[in-house]
């Protein structure tokens, strides 16, 4: 039960970190670890989240429009109603994701085979 504690709080100080660095106005967050972190409704949109884990975090009605997530891990991560418009999920793990009501757009960038319409997914053009 200690090691769970250990990784729970190193989880938490991980989270403030990166929410103190990106309101400064960091958007580079190539390789962090995020797993399991709850991120919903957050807005990140234009961040670089190249190679980044996102396994099991909860990113439902999460703004990442323009946002880069190539091979990004995102696992069994929960990113229901999101917004992908203009963003870069090429070579991104995203096999048991939950992306129903997720936004994209003819910018959005797929793993190559990807369909949106199978996981439910909402075309709508990003307002220009």
């Amino acid at each position: 039960m200690g090691s769970n504690l250990l990784i729970e709080d190193r989880k938490k100080k991980t989270f403030l970190k990166f929410k103190k660095m990106y309101l400064a106005g960091k958007r580079n967050f190539s390789l962090i670890d995020l797993s399991e972190i709850d991120l919903s409704k957050e807005d990140l949109s234009g961040i670089n989240l190249t190679g980044a884990d996102l396994s099991g975090a909860y990113l439902d009605r999460i703004n990442l429009s323009k946002a880069n997530l190539r091979y990004s891990n995102l696992f069994g991560a929960d990113l229901t109603a999101s917004d992908f418009r203009g963003a870069n999920l090429e070579d991104t793990n995203l096999c048991w994701t939950n992306l129903a009501l997720a936004l994209y757009d003819e910018e959005t960038k797929f793993p190559f085979g990807f369909s949106p319409q199978i996981h439910q997914m909402i075309f709508q053009p990003y307002p220009r």
